[in-house]
């Protein structure tokens, strides 16, 4: 098996090779899963996240017609360890690149909320994910110590095709996903998680 900084050097190499014109249909295509999903569709308080150029940008479905009803939240870095959820406002947008955030990662303007609501829905971004569920991350812990406050959220993991690996080395902190999504020319059934919610998984391997 490789170890964790072995996954994490072959997919960011990996990224450097793709367009961003593919980035962008495979984004789109990703999307259009999670809007489709009964679990998103009857949500009503949902974390999403700004996407880094690596990451799947589905930021835009917070522009979609069904978005109506829902109040979205993004991860706010706190401090080196602790992200906490933002609410999202219309009115007030997301930092600009010329606002100092950590990491540049774009967060909703505002002020932070004292009272976090029980998220229904945690849609996460990851370097790696593998068959099992498991996600790689960029080595920080961010996520897996804010996954483990919510732990009957339904988490839905996203990624491109070349992110998901065979199997990703795990350690007793981390958190699996519920649903994996990803794209690929072929869709498969490969497990079934609580809630009966299909695995969605691409065939490829590292």
């Amino acid at each position: 098996m490789l170890q964790k900084a072995q996954i994490r050097k072959i997919i960011r190499e990996t990224y450097k090779k793709t367009l961003e014109k593919e980035r962008d249909m495979w984004s789109a295509e990703i999307k259009a899963k999670i809007l489709q999903m009964p679990i998103y569709q009857q949500a009503r308080h949902i974390m999403l996240y700004a996407a880094l150029p690596d990451e799947a940008n589905i930021t835009s479905i917070i522009f979609d017609p069904s978005a109506i009803s829902k109040k979205f939240w993004f991860p706010k870095i706190i401090d080196a360890e602790t992200i906490i959820p933002h609410l999202y406002s219309p009115e007030k947008g997301f930092t600009t690149d010329s606002e100092k955030t950590p990491y540049q990662i774009k967060e909703p303007r505002g002020k932070i909320q004292s009272v976090w609501p029980d998220l229904d829905l945690i849609i996460v971004p990851g370097l790696a994910f593998d068959h099992a569920g498991h996600r790689l991350g960029r080595g920080k812990g961010f996520y897996d110590r804010f996954l483990r406050k919510y732990p009957q959220c339904y988490k839905v993991g996203i990624c491109f095709p070349y992110q998901l690996v065979n199997e990703i080395p795990v350690s007793e902190h981390d958190i699996n996903m519920d649903l994996i999504i990803s794209v690929s020319n072929k869709m498969s059934e490969k497990k079934r998680f609580r809630k009966n919610y299909s695995f969605i998984l691409n065939h490829f391997f590292v």
